[in-house]
Order: C-alpha cells, then structure tokens, then sequence
C-alpha cells in the first residue's frame, strides 16, 4: 500500500505540473491586441449626392494597413466597400464605384494630408493617422 501511494502521489504531482505548464504557456501563445486611434474622412464627389463624412475617431489593430482599416470602417459603420481582392485596390465606398460615378475617376487616399501612389494593402497605418479616402475625377498613376 505505501508503493501505491507514492504511485499515486507521483502521478497527481506529475499531473499538477502538467496542468500547471500547460495553463502558462496558453498566455505566451495569445499575444495581446494593440489597437490604434485613427481619424478617418471620406470625401464623396458632388454627383453622390452624399454628405462627406469628416475626422471620425476610429481604432484599429496595430500594423493594420489601409485596406484593413476602410473594410473594418465599412463593416463597423454599415457602409458597402467595394474591394478587388486580385489587385487588392479599392473600388468603390458606398455605393460611389470607380469609374461609374463619374466616366472617369477613382478612390484615392491620403495619410495626414499627404497623397498617397502605394497600394493601399502596404501602408501600415501608425496611432494618431488621419486617412482620406477622396474621389477624384483622375486616377492615380498605376
């Protein structure tokens, strides 16, 4: 009976540490979310007829790029954003699609002010960004 004792002393520790190392490497395994506090615009032309929409506060995940951030904008808000997903461009933000809303035009963006010829999937957005998305009657140069 002292043999099986121990046996079973043994077996419990074993399994306490078991439980014990398996409890703390599922923390170092879920790495926090960062977020991010964005402003957001969106400059809609003349012919939409719609009310632009100006510095709203948005929070985004950290290392999120500009796609990322006009699609969770869009879902978040209730707004259609229209993405080609082979090119990764933005084609369209409710209901204002390029080349449709006018002959000619496209969504583009700025980042605090400043045009923006990367694609919109590379640019990683930093805390305290403030993106435009403008239709502009001419496209950006490809």
């Amino acid at each position: 009976t002292k043999g099986m004792m121990k046996q079973v002393l043994c077996l419990l520790t074993l399994m306490a540490l078991l439980l014990l190392c398996g409890c703390g490497s599922d923390k170092d395994e879920t790495p926090s979310v960062d977020s991010i506090d964005l402003s957001i615009s969106i400059d809609y032309p003349a012919k939409a007829k719609k009310p632009d929409l100006k510095t709203l506060p948005f929070r985004a995940e950290e290392d999120s790029s500009v796609l990322q951030v006009v699609e969770l904008f869009g879902n978040v808000n209730e707004i259609s954003v229209l993405v080609d997903t082979t090119y990764s461009t933005l084609e369209g933000i409710d209901g204002v699609i390029n080349d449709v809303t006018l002959k000619t035009g496209a969504w583009q963006y700025k980042i605090n002010g400043e045009p923006s010829d990367n694609p919109i999937q590379d640019v990683i957005l930093k805390d305290g960004d403030h993106v435009e998305f403008i239709y502009s009657k001419t496209k950006a140069a490809e």
